[in-house]
């Protein structure tokens, strides 16, 4: 319901507004009245309504001076400017005094009707902020006011639902389309400590006690959260009726979890067992014995050291009957890592990389064919070849020698090269070091200059700039730049040196 107050000296125009009030219906109620500031200021404390109409012309106190101090005094309030002036200074008076909005009397049903639908929206968002506000000191054990409690809060079952895992920060358009499906118009929730990492609060509002809706919203949370989450466990206290219950329900959930229900995720459809309750000690443990190994072999390119510890994570997803869900975040996060060395394909940019990963996991009858599949996929989306690859970095870095002098001429930059030779850039920079002590750039760049030197003597005609070009330098000032920084001379100097040398 939204709470509406009036606020005129006219007792005749307050009746009218009233019925006209009642004859637009909905879900508007006037819940109180009054003649004047004075007495508008006490009542609104009293009664908290969500939209104030004020008159702008008042004996003693005008409707502008008392909108500056609901303004100061209620933030959830929407004062709304009553006029029966229609003076372009009164309103933009009104406006610079911060008024939601204006209206002309006498009032017309049709224009009221627009407008309070049109603030619908931001009382429930201020009310909204309010709850949150109340909840965020209801968990902190502070003080707060009965009367606030009562007033925005007055659903019959209350419920907490505790989420553990790590890196949690749950997507909130997609948990408000999952609650949509399972709790009435006149239920809700709140996300109440979205800042922690490690467990999130939601508290729902129900008028039952039945905890099938919310058994099926944990379920959904845990097929649809994101790869980069990890959920743990979802918990579900039991109801209860007194929000000021909650630090203590929270403190207790935390705690004393044996006391609580708590939502197992799906198995891998060809395991049987217990989920694994402490994920995310799981996941540290990998990541402690496993990524930087994982790592290691996709930066040297060791692709069957890959597929072999793979197959090892594997094993322990078997031994410990490890859930879908977790299995695919883990290999979508490997993904990234893979990504991280190797391009994608241009026709898989837009590929949907966690529901193809589902459906290898969907597919795969044992674990050593999970493996398989998953390698094989990544095969294909980055374009690896493991027989392609140069056995040893000597002979790879003849090939980059070759294929650098045979397109001296083109403006090459690092990533042209990677992705000729379907490598990472790690790993090129790391082979042009080891055998040429130098990056890349400043490698290229002392060929060009050596070509250079080459062809000032051996065309002395071809002008200068000309010869900058033809190496891939767009500008010629900066060719004889780098040309001295290389050799100590301008191109010019270099050609006139060596060409009297010659004679």
């Amino acid at each position: 319901m939204i709470r509406i107050m009036t606020v005129d000296d006219e007792p005749f125009f307050i009746s009218d507004f009233r019925d006209t009030i009642k004859r637009i219906g909905g879900n508007y109620r006037v819940i109180c009245e009054a003649y004047d500031a004075q007495d508008a200021l006490h009542k609104i404390g009293i009664y908290k309504p969500d939209i104030i109409f004020i008159d702008i012309k008042m004996p003693r106190v005008d409707g502008i001076s008392l909108l500056k101090k609901v303004r100061e005094q209620y933030a959830y309030v929407v004062p709304i400017i009553l006029s029966g002036y229609p003076d372009f200074s009164l309103a933009r008076e009104a406006l610079r005094a911060e008024a939601d909005d204006y209206l002309l009397k006498p009032i017309d049903k049709h224009k009221l009707s627009a407008v309070l639908k049109n603030k619908t929206d931001k009382v429930i968002s201020l009310r909204r902020k309010a709850q949150q506000e109340l909840l965020s000191s209801c968990l902190k054990n502070t003080l707060v006011s009965n009367d606030d409690l009562e007033l925005y809060f007055n659903y019959n079952w209350y419920y907490l639902l505790m989420i553990t895992g790590d890196s949690i920060n749950l997507d909130k358009n997609i948990l408000t389309e999952i609650t949509s499906c399972y709790l009435s118009d006149d239920e809700n929730y709140w996300i109440i400590n979205q800042t922690s990492e490690d467990n999130v609060l939601l508290l729902f509002g129900l008028n039952s006690t039945d905890k099938s809706a919310l058994k099926e919203i944990g379920a959904q949370l845990l097929q649809n959260s994101s790869p980069q989450v990890i959920i743990s466990s979802i918990i579900i206290s039991n109801p209860f009726f007194n929000i000021r219950s909650l630090n203590c329900i929270a403190e207790k959930m935390k705690t004393d979890k044996d006391l609580m229900q708590l939502l197992g995720e799906p198995l891998v459809t060809l395991f049987e067992g217990h989920n694994f309750s402490t994920q995310k000690e799981l996941y540290d443990m990998l990541r402690k014995e496993f990524e930087s190994k994982l790592h290691m072999a996709l930066w040297t390119h060791n692709w069957s050291n890959f597929r072999h510890l793979l197959s090892d994570v594997m094993k322990i997803f078997q031994e410990k009957k490890i859930s879908k869900v977790f299995i695919k975040k883990y290999l979508f996060r490997l993904t990234i890592d893979v990504e991280k060395n190797y391009p994608l394909l241009p026709q898989f940019m837009e590929l949907n990389i966690g529901s193809n990963i589902e459906r290898i996991i969907e597919k795969a009858t044992d674990f050593e064919i999970l493996a398989r599949e998953y390698v094989d996929f990544l095969m294909k989306i980055f374009d690896i070849d493991e027989v392609d690859e140069p056995a040893d970095d000597e002979k790879f870095m003849s090939l980059i020698d070759s294929y650098l002098n045979e397109n001296i001429t083109k403006n090459l930059c690092v990533n042209d090269i990677c992705k000729h030779f379907r490598i990472s850039q790690p790993k090129m920079n790391r082979i042009i070091r080891k055998y040429k002590d130098m990056s890349f750039v400043t490698y290229f760049t002392s060929l060009k200059i050596e070509n250079a030197k080459a062809i000032l003597i051996e065309q002395p005609q071809m002008p200068i700039n000309t010869l900058a070009y033809t190496l891939g330098f767009n500008d010629n000032l900066y060719f004889s730049k780098v040309f001295k920084k290389v050799t100590s001379y301008t191109p010019t100097q270099y050609r006139a040196l060596h060409c009297n040398k010659n004679k």
